[in-house]
């Protein structure tokens, strides 16, 4: 039988379905609409990822807009630039995503934020192209 950290039990990703606009100058979380989850890697209704497990997780995140060259991080503290695990900049095409191995301790929260640097709204893309957040546990 397969234990509670078997490697394969232990993933879970999110993506948008419906727009959400980031005012000019604001930092803002992305909320997910659509969850896949498998697991031990939990997935709450506040548009964050939960490890239970400790371990080696490979982080993919991204967001796509229209609006470029901002920038947004995957974070561990619940804001833009608290316990930062991974960061990028915001592409208009499917070159924005971001892959980073980290090491997790159980209960850890993984959010998506988005920093709008630019001085209009920023619409964010929806959709399995548009912007996502994963992780599988690796070791």
């Amino acid at each position: 039988t397969a234990n509670n950290n078997f490697l394969q039990y232990n993933y879970g990703g999110m993506y948008k379905n419906t727009a959400q606009n980031v005012a000019a100058g604001a930092d803002a979380r992305i909320t997910f609409q659509v969850t896949y989850v498998n697991g031990t890697l939990d997935v709450v209704a506040s548009s964050r990822l939960t490890t239970t497990h400790a371990g080696l997780y490979i982080i993919t995140a991204g967001v796509i807009s229209a609006t470029i060259g901002s920038t947004f991080t995957v974070v561990t503290g619940g804001a833009f630039n608290t316990g930062t695990v991974i960061a990028g900049i915001i592409q208009a095409d499917m070159r924005a995503y971001v892959t980073k191995p980290v090491y997790l301790s159980a209960g850890t929260n993984l959010e998506l934020w988005v920093r709008n640097s630019g001085g209009a709204a920023m619409a964010i893309s929806t959709g399995t192209n548009g912007s996502i957040l994963t992780a599988a546990k690796v070791g």
